[in-house]
């Protein structure tokens, strides 16, 4: 199973929405290209196995799946192992990125639908809305908001500390492969 068709399965069953599985699905795509031309078929291919033999082996118990992942990485070169984890990882910090383009679209979305009488979902306004319909009194709500401890929290993940050049060029190549998801797309620009 090659690595696009794994990605596919697993954001389908995920439940994560419909753009953001075509973007991660695109990006992929991308990348499993990328690693075609430089590593070869056969290494695409582990890179589709590898998460599906783990989870069999570490998510169910699977002996055999565990067996099979041991002997995969064990045959692998030190080389080998350092090149398929550095597609995982430049795959996951992509995913993220394109996960906060999607934040962003859903947030942006929500807003333009926003009314007084239907309030962004997930927001103050809608609890104050919710509150107002469950027929608390403005002390009542007032005095639950006194109780409340909202604190913003504004740090990286410390998985997410990198250079500034190593970002720019990572929301670079999101934002590319979040254009691929857009409807107004030309072909030339794909």
């Amino acid at each position: 199973m090659h690595w696009k068709e794994t990605v596919s399965n697993l954001a389908e069953s995920s439940g994560i929405s419909q753009s953001l599985s075509k973007r991660v699905i695109n990006l992929t795509e991308i990348l499993e290209e990328l690693a075609e031309e430089k590593h070869g078929k056969e290494f695409v291919k582990k890179l589709g196995k590898l998460p599906i033999e783990s989870a069999k082996a570490l998510d169910e118990g699977d002996e055999d799946a565990l067996k099979s992942l041991q002997k995969e990485m064990g045959d692998a070169s030190l080389e080998e192992i350092k090149e398929i984890l550095r597609m995982y990882t430049t795959f996951f910090h992509l995913v993220n990125s394109l996960e906060q383009y999607e934040i962003s679209r859903v947030n942006r979305s929500r807003e333009f639908e926003e009314t007084p009488e239907s309030p962004r979902k997930e927001s103050i306004a809608e609890s104050v809305y919710r509150m107002k319909e469950q027929g608390y009194s403005f002390e009542e709500a007032l005095d639950t908001f006194h109780q409340m401890d909202i604190q913003p929290t504004i740090t990286a993940h410390p998985t997410e500390a990198r250079r500034r050049s190593v970002l720019l060029k990572q929301q670079e190549l999101a934002s590319m492969v979040s254009r691929l998801g857009d409807s107004d797309i030309t072909p030339d620009e794909k």
